[in-house]
């Protein structure tokens, strides 16, 4: 166990949400699986609030790639523009909402239960973010129920016919699938998109490389998800007494898988604190692996390349008009909540 470690505050601190790289830096030198003598409470959906169980922090690749396959461990003119507001937050929940058939006009809904659910429980915000989390269901069934009696070509109908199975999903099999589609394609793409121009407002011969070559633009966002990972952490528990990282876990333990941590292993990236554009290929941990590996993965890839690519096509170069600002709500994701770009258009 690490000294001076009494709690979930002392691991999310300030400097934490600042720059949590040098924190997982330390916690992977003490012990890449790193036993805390606390509940490591994450996020808001998942309501660990009450449980006071010991929890296991995972930062080391090797470790982390083998809880996550381990399967017992369950509109921008030129100028200056919040690219968070204008680009990165509206694009991934209109996306994922026209797919399963939300109307525009209620995306601003959505966006405000998504923020809910992963936010940082507290004895505060706990009931009420239970209240979002419970509309947003709410909501996702009413539209089934409509759906079920009219079908349309949304996805949420295809869901409902179940391509013609003979075993049909049932109504709730349905509300969380489409409630964990709007979750995960919101704030992940969103984060993936504004982490990326983050790295990109400073480093001007990253932006004119990529705009000279797009065929760069793939192995850009493969090094953003590992450089600064949209998903930093998330909980498995042991089904049965389970043997990583040379310690043994038993059954139930709450273990944290910190992706954004091994994303930057020395053992397994060379310079790993570095961003580079060219980065010879190798798998990281960003999209999680095996059977946990993300649904959306081709979805986000498709987003975040068009999105850049649409940039660098109109703006021959870019510049930071006032610093980022990160989110500090929720412990399981990161991304920014302000970064004002400057745009140079033609």
């Amino acid at each position: 166990m690490m000294a001076g470690l009494a709690s979930a505050t002392d691991v999310f601190n300030e400097e934490f949400f600042e720059d949590p790289y040098p924190s997982y830096h330390r916690f992977r030198n003490q012990d890449p699986v790193l036993q805390l003598p606390f509940n490591l409470q994450l996020e808001q959906a998942q309501e660990t609030y009450h449980d006071d169980a010991d929890s296991w922090l995972v930062t080391g690749f090797d470790a982390c790639s083998e809880a996550l396959r381990n399967h017992q461990v369950d509109t921008a003119g030129d100028g200056a523009v919040d690219v968070v507001s204008a680009l990165a937050e509206p694009l991934p929940i209109l996306v994922i909402a026209s797919l399963i058939g939300v109307p525009p006009e209620d995306l601003p809904q959505f966006k405000e239960w998504s923020d809910a659910m992963v936010a940082l429980p507290t004895p505060e915000t706990i009931t009420s973010n239970r209240a979002k989390t419970l509309a947003m269901h709410d909501y996702i069934g009413a539209m089934l129920s409509v759906r079920r009696a009219e079908p349309t070509d949304d996805f949420m109908s295809t869901l409902i016919t179940a391509g013609g199975s003979d075993e049909p999903l049932e109504d709730w099999e349905i509300t969380s699938f489409c409630v964990l589609l709007l979750l995960a394609g919101n704030e992940t793409t969103r984060n993936l998109v504004s982490c990326l121009m983050n790295v990109a407002a400073d480093r001007p011969d990253t932006w004119r490389a990529l705009r000279d070559d797009r065929s760069l633009i793939p192995g850009a966002i493969e090094e953003s998800l590992r450089f600064d990972s949209p998903v930093q952490i998330l909980n498995r528990w042991t089904t049965e007494d389970t043997a990583l990282g040379g310690h043994l876990l038993p059954a139930g333990s709450n273990v944290a898988v910190a992706y954004a941590g091994g994303n930057r292993d020395p053992e397994s990236f060379a310079d790993p604190d570095r961003f580079l554009f060219d980065r010879p290929a190798k798998q990281h941990l960003a999209f999680g692996l095996g059977i946990h590996f993300c649904l959306g993965a081709p979805l986000a890839r498709l987003e975040a390349s068009v999105v850049l690519d649409e940039l660098l096509e109109r703006y021959p170069s870019i510049s930071r008009a006032a610093p980022a600002q990160f989110q500090r709500m929720s412990r399981v994701i990161r991304g920014l909540t302000a970064l004002p770009i400057d745009f140079t258009g033609r």
